[in-house]
């Protein structure tokens, strides 16, 4: 019997490595699992957006310098007439968002424009490369300037201009007419 219990000992200990290689490969694999879900699900938090740091952002290079200095004075100017805050992203891609929309309101979300409390920002992002673009309205500025009446000038002022090559003259009119929308 001595034998025997000796034998199973020995057993056991060949075989305890084995299933502590099995238990670690099982969690590294369940651990990658999780990871490859959060990336690949609606999950973003692991995707690091653009660093939005001034009033206009043209990561896409869709703006020339003159046209970039113009956009930040005008933006600039009413900024400081009336608290309300419009910032400009351009960018190549939105990755890993499957639109626009979702792209932009996460960033401006995170980035937060306008004075907190007020919630008085809007964020226009948009695409050169992808022929996209979203305004996103502060819910302080809902009440004078509504989504539907985002899109309108989306569709009927900026994108007009666009489509000539005229980028920045789109968002300089899109601009102008937010701010009479607001004022």
């Amino acid at each position: 019997m001595a034998a025997t219990a000796k034998m199973r000992e020995a057993l056991a200990a060949i075989n305890k490595p084995v299933y502590m290689k099995k238990f670690f490969l099982f969690v590294a694999l369940f651990v990658l699992n999780i990871c490859h879900a959060q990336i690949k699900g609606e999950n973003h938090e692991l995707y690091t957006l653009p660093k939005v740091t001034q009033i206009v952002n043209d990561f896409e290079g869709v703006l020339d310098e003159k046209e970039e200095t113009e956009l930040y004075e005008m933006l600039y100017q009413y900024d400081l007439k009336t608290t309300n805050q419009i910032v400009i992203v351009t960018v190549k891609s939105i990755e890993p968002f499957k639109n626009i929309f979702d792209f932009s309101l996460n960033l401006a979300q995170r980035t937060g424009p306008g004075i907190a409390g007020k919630d008085n920002g809007i964020m226009i992002v948009f695409s050169k490369n992808l022929r996209e673009i979203q305004i996103q309205n502060g819910d302080g500025i809902l009440d004078k300037l509504t989504n539907e009446e985002t899109k309108k000038i989306i569709d009927e002022i900026i994108v007009p201009e666009f489509k000539k090559g005229n980028y920045c003259e789109g968002l300089k009119k899109g601009i102008l007419e937010i701010e009479r929308e607001l004022n």
